[in-house]
C-alpha cells in the first residue's frame, strides 16, 4: 500500500467514507454488515447488522423496504411507502415513516418514531419511546416502557404494564392502557381510551371520548362534548365532563365530578363522589357512596342504599334516594325528590319541586312556591311549606308542619301531626291521627276520622 493512499469504503446509500492510513480494525467506526440486496421492480430488501450506526434513507420512489437492525446499533431510518422496521435490543433508533409503515422496536431501546399513514409502532419491554404518529396510527408499547405519544387520526394505542405514557390523540383515537401505567392524555373527537389496573392517568379529552378505567386507578380527566367514561373499582378519578358526558364508576371510587350539559354519571357502591353537574345531567349513585352533588338545570339523581348526599339542585331536577341514605338538599325549580326507607333527609325546596319519602325517613323540608310533599309510612316529617304548598303524610307518621298560602295537608292513619297553618290552608287527617293545629286567615280544617 503506497504512503498516504486512503482506503474508501462503500456504504449502503452509495456514498463513500475515508477510512484513514490505519487499518479497519483500530478505525473510530465499526463497518456496519450489509446484507444482500435484492432487486426486483424497485423493491429492494435490506438487512443491516451493524453493531455500531447504520444510517439509511428510502428514496421518494423506494417501495416494500425492509430495515432490520442488530444489537447495540444506533440507528437513523427515513422511510416510506409499506417499509417494515425491525430493531435489535439495546438499540437507539430515530425513524421518520410514513404510509403504512411497520416498526418493531427490541428491548432496551430508544425509540424516536415521526409516523403517519397507518403506521403500526410495537415497543418491546424497557423501552423509551417517542412517536408522533397521524392518520391511523398502531401503536403497542411492551411492559416497563416510557412512550411519549402525539397521535391523530384514528390512531390506536395499547400500553403494556408499568409503562409511561404521554399522550396527545385526536380524531377517532384508541387508546388501551396496560396494569401499573401512568398515562397522560389529551385526547378529542371520538377517542377511545381503556386503562389497566393500578394506573395513573391524567386525561383532557372532548368530542365523543369513550374512557375505561381499571381498578386501582388514579385518573384526572377533563371531558365534554359526548365524553363516556367508566372507572374500575378502587379507583379515584376527578372528571371536568360537559356536553352530553357519561361517567360510570366502579366500586370503592373517589370521584370528583364537574358535569354539564346532558352529563350523566353512575357511580358504584363503597364510593365518594363529589358532583357539580348542570345542563340535564343524570346522576345514578351506588350504595354505601358518599355523594356531595351541586346540580342544575333538569338534572336527575339517583342514590343507591347506605348512601350519604348532599345535593344542592334546581331548575327542574329529579332526586331520587336509596334506602338507609342520609340527604341534605337545596332544590328550587320545579324539582322531583323520591327518597327511599330509613332515610334521614334534609330538603329545602321552592318553586314547584315535588318531594315524595319512603317510608321510615326522617324528612326535613322546607318548601315554598307550589311545592308537593307525599311522605311514607312510620316517618317523622318537619316540613316549612308556603306559596301553595301540598302535603299528604302516610301511616303512623310524625308530621310538624308550618304551612301558609293556600297550603293543602293530607295526613295518613295513625298520624301525629302539629300543623302551623295560615291564608286559606286546607288539612285533610287520616284516622286514629293526633292532630294540633293552629290556623288562621279562614283555613278549612276536615277530619276523616270524625266524618
Amino acid at each position: 500500500m503506497e504512503s498516504g493512499r486512503r482506503d474508501r469504503l462503500k456504504t449502503p446509500g452509495g456514498t463513500t467514507s475515508d477510512m484513514g492510513s490505519k487499518g479497519i480494525g483500530e478505525s473510530a467506526v465499526t463497518p456496519i454488515k450489509v446484507g444482500k440486496v435484492q432487486r426486483k421492480s424497485a423493491q429492494p430488501v435490506v438487512s443491516v447488522t451493524a453493531e455500531k450506526c447504520a444510517i439509511i434513507s428510502g428514496g421518494p420512489n423506494t417501495t416494500a423496504r425492509t430495515v432490520v437492525t442488530g444489537p447495540e446499533t444506533t440507528t437513523r431510518v427515513t422511510a416510506q411507502q409499506g417499509t417494515s422496521i425491525v430493531t435489535g435490543p439495546e438499540t437507539t433508533a430515530r425513524v421518520t415513516a410514513q404510509e403504512g409503515t411497520s416498526i418493531v422496536t427490541g428491548p432496551e431501546t430508544t425509540a424516536r418514531v415521526t409516523a403517519q399513514e397507518g403506521t403500526s409502532i410495537v415497543t418491546d419491554p424497557e423501552t423509551t419511546a417517542r412517536v408522533t404518529a397521524q392518520e391511523g396510527t398502531s401503536i403497542v408499547t411492551d411492559p416497563e416502557t416510557t412512550a411519549r405519544v402525539t397521535a391523530q387520526e384514528g390512531t390506536s394505542i395499547i400500553t403494556g404494564p408499568e409503562t409511561t405514557a404521554g399522550v396527545t390523540a385526536q380524531e377517532s383515537t384508541s387508546i388501551v392502557t396496560g396494569p401499573e401505567t401512568t398515562t397522560g392524555v389529551t385526547a378529542q373527537e371520538g377517542t377511545s381510551i381503556v386503562t389497566g389496573p393500578e394506573t395513573t392517568a391524567r386525561v383532557t379529552a372532548q368530542e365523543g371520548t369513550s374512557i375505561v378505567t381499571g381498578p386501582e386507578t388514579t385518573a384526572r380527566i377533563t371531558a365534554q362534548e359526548g365524553t363516556s367514561i367508566v372507572t374500575g373499582p378502587e379507583t379515584t378519578t376527578g372528571v371536568t365532563a360537559q356536553e352530553g358526558t357519561s361517567i360510570i364508576t366502579g366500586p370503592e371510587t373517589t370521584a370528583r365530578v364537574t358535569a354539564q350539559e346532558g352529563t350523566s354519571i353512575v357511580t358504584g357502591p363503597e364510593t365518594t363522589a363529589r358532583v357539580t353537574a348542570q345542563g340535564g345531567t343524570s346522576i345514578v349513585i351506588g350504595p354505601e357512596t358518599t355523594a356531595g352533588v351541586t346540580a342544575q338545570e333538569s338534572t336527575s339523581i339517583v342514590t343507591g342504599p347506605e348512601t350519604t348526599a348532599r345535593v344542592t339542585a334546581q331548575e327542574g331536577t329529579s332526586i331520587v334516594t336509596g334506602p338507609e341514605t342520609t340527604a341534605r338538599i337545596t332544590v328550587q325549580e320545579g324539582t322531583s325528590i323520591v327518597t327511599g326507607p330509613e332515610t334521614t333527609t334534609g330538603v329545602t325546596a321552592q318553586e314547584g319541586t315535588s318531594i315524595v319519602t319512603g317510608p321510615e325517613t326522617i324528612p326535613g323540608v322546607t318548601a315554598q312556591e307550589g311545592t308537593s310533599i307525599v311522605t311514607g309510612p312510620e316517618t317523622t316529617a318537619r316540613v316549612t311549606a308556603q306559596e301553595g304548598t301540598s302535603i299528604v303524610t302516610g301511616p303512623e307518621t310524625t308530621a310538624r308542619v308550618t304551612a301558609q298560602e293556600g297550603t293543602s295537608i293530607v295526613t295518613g292513619p295513625e298520624t301525629t301531626a302539629g300543623v302551623t297553618a295560615q291564608e286559606g290552608t286546607s288539612i285533610v287527617t287520616g284516622p286514629e291521627t293526633t292532630a294540633g293545629v293552629t290556623g288562621q286567615e279562614g283555613p278549612g280544617c276536615h277530619s276523616s276520622a270524625g266524618q
